[in-house]
């Protein structure tokens, strides 16, 4: 829980330092309901996932996109995947050390710190190397409490032979 509070306490500032910053004319992306869900299925192919690990994509574009006449940014889709994308790696990687595979979760805690949620913003980098740096003692509770407060309805794919 700690963990998600601090990302929404970080996503908090990033939006008040953009009320705050003069206002320059940006065109933003608008997506439909269709076009959210075709650029997501794009979108997706772009991130590396565990091999253990990926989620029902249908199920996080009716969760996360627009649905009838409602409109999305295109900057959601980057938002919604990178933090899907943490909560696969951080619970596959917790996965490998709660089950004594030592080899898969040492692999994983390299791509931890590397994480693309880590990109979205200063706060989220800052959370992002929190985790990494108490996975890398070993403990699996902030990876753990992030993919809970922030990905609890994701449905995770079955991955045969994972």
């Amino acid at each position: 829980m700690i963990v998600f509070v601090r990302v929404v306490a970080a996503c908090l500032a990033l939006a008040l330092a953009a009320c705050a910053a003069p206002a320059a004319p940006v065109k933003k992306r608008v997506l439909t309901a269709e076009g959210y869900a075709q650029a997501i299925r794009e979108a997706e192919k772009n991130y590396s996932w565990p091999a253990d690990r990926r989620p029902d994509l249908e199920k996080v574009i009716r969760d996360s996109g627009p649905t009838g006449d409602e409109i999305a940014e295109q900057g959601l889709i980057d938002i919604v995947l990178a933090m899907v994308n943490a909560c696969a790696w951080y619970l596959s990687w917790s996965d490998a050390v709660r089950n004594g595979r030592t080899e898969q979760a040492s692999r994983q805690l390299a791509v931890l710190p590397t994480l693309p949620v880590a990109k979205i913003d200063p706060g989220a980098a800052q959370v992002v190397e929190e985790i990494a740096a108490s996975a890398r003692a070993g403990d699996t509770e902030p990876a753990i409490g992030y993919a809970e407060a922030n990905c609890d309805n994701v449905r995770w794919v079955e991955i045969p032979g994972a």
